[in-house]
């Protein structure tokens, strides 16, 4: 029985609206943990944008997902702000299109430069070869913890971020990504885990940035890190960040740094391990260093294992999403809107073949980073980070994932939280 023929199933049984609706909702998490492209593929042909619950809608076309998440004074990030405010301070993720997210934005930009590219680029293939080299004389590859610790390592070095040690501020980043973005539920211990995490988080960075101003005091000259570039900007009014403002943003960057990067490597490769000749075409890429090529291949290897499924909003404003159309949807404010990104990028309305592996689709077709305002602010630095880290693997010869029936998986994706690789040593 596909999803649809159990919904509709439990709405025929009666009963209170209520637990109807719980019911619906379970069955619909349910599969969206379990098999996100099977539910997602039936409700782009059969129902498109469907009310699970009269308190939450999905849409799945790639032109409806674009219209919900380009309209900000409709469908707002404003679901974030509690949980951003409880752990660290209000983010930019977390800001509408107002005159403090443009003001804050700008600020970051200045940064997070663009032309510190090359630096990343070198930076970058250097972590990934100190993890890989780490692993040469097993002749085994943790690529989960090689997934977790590049970006880690990034940014503390990159960031100017090391936390009291690597284990810590790895905890740090995972339990406070865990409870913003996938504690849906709300679930107590998670959600005491993320609330000590950012108290520890935020009283090392109020000493990170005092420890700063004190040696721009004495006369030393700024580090080239984002928390050194920040603090030094606080000279300027006009790029002035109050400490616990680049505290909210730092804590909110790192956090969207680690487990995205990580997930990202690990959906690549799921793709690739299930595609021996995308895998070969990949790796031939990789050897003769031809990264727009290997580049195109991630991205296309991440469409079919994106690091994230949905990018949920808020309606505060009343709208029809696909008016004119047979599937109009009218939403009303309060409503969570699950705009389905990953269904999008299998639409066959926009993409052609989506179920076809094809590294030479227009950028365009991807939203892997978001879309429109909130594109991620990083998404320079998560491409260069992702490119180097899988290059590296790559260049193992005798590449060889180690399968279990037992993987484990997590929410959002279908991704395994854990994987190995063998190699020749």
């Amino acid at each position: 029985m596909g999803f649809l023929a159990e919904y509709d199933a439990i709405a025929a049984q009666g009963g209170d609206p209520a637990a109807i609706a719980g019911a619906q909702a379970t069955l619909f998490n349910t599969m969206l943990d379990a098999d996100p492209k099977g539910l997602f593929d039936e409700l782009r042909e059969h129902r498109p944008n469907l009310a699970v619950t009269p308190n939450m809608v999905v849409v799945t076309r790639f032109s409806d997902v674009e219209e919900v998440i380009s309209r900000d004074e409709c469908f707002s990030v404003q679901l974030y702000i509690p949980k951003m405010n409880r752990l660290s301070g209000p983010f930019v993720l977390a800001m509408d299109n107002t005159p403090d997210y443009t003001a804050f934005i700008s600020i970051l930009r200045l940064a997070f430069r663009r032309d510190d590219a090359p630096r990343l680029v070198t930076l970058a293939a250097q972590l990934a070869d100190e993890l890989v080299q780490e692993a040469l004389p097993a002749g085994t590859l943790d690529l989960g913890r090689m997934a977790q610790l590049a970006p880690t390592r990034l940014v503390a070095q990159y960031y100017g971020v090391p936390g009291p040690d690597e284990p810590t501020l790895l905890r740090w980043a995972d339990d406070i990504f865990q409870d913003v973005f996938h504690n849906t539920g709300d679930d107590p211990a998670i959600t005491d885990k993320a609330t000590v995490a950012g108290q520890q988080m935020c009283a090392f960075l109020d000493q990170q940035i005092a420890d700063l101003r004190a040696s721009f005091a004495s006369g030393a000259p700024a580090p080239q890190t984002v928390i050194g570039r920040l603090v030094h900007m606080q000279n300027d009014p006009s790029t002035h960040l109050a400490d616990d403002q680049i505290r909210s943003q730092l804590i909110g960057s790192i956090t969207g740094t680690v487990d995205t990067t990580a997930r990202a490597v690990l959906g690549t490769f799921q793709t690739l391990f299930e595609m021996p000749e995308q895998l070969a075409a990949a790796q031939k890429a990789a050897a003769a260093n031809d990264d727009a090529t290997l580049m195109a291949i991630i991205w296309e290897a991440m469409r079919f294992h994106p690091q994230n499924t949905i990018i949920p909003r808020l309606c505060v404003s009343a709208y029809t999403v696909a008016h004119g159309t047979d599937r109009a949807i009218t939403i009303q404010p309060g409503t969570l809107v699950m705009a389905a990104n990953f269904s999008a990028m299998f639409d066959r309305i926009e993409l052609d073949a989506p179920e076809e592996f094809r590294p030479n689709r227009p950028s365009s077709n991807y939203i892997h980073f978001g879309y429109a305002q909130h594109r991620c602010l990083g998404e320079y630095i998560a491409q260069v980070q992702l490119r180097e880290t899988v290059k590296r693997v790559l260049l193992l010869k005798g590449l060889h994932k180690v399968t279990s029936p037992d993987d484990p998986k997590v929410a959002y994706g279908n991704l395994p939280t854990a994987m190995s690789v063998t190699f020749e040593a």
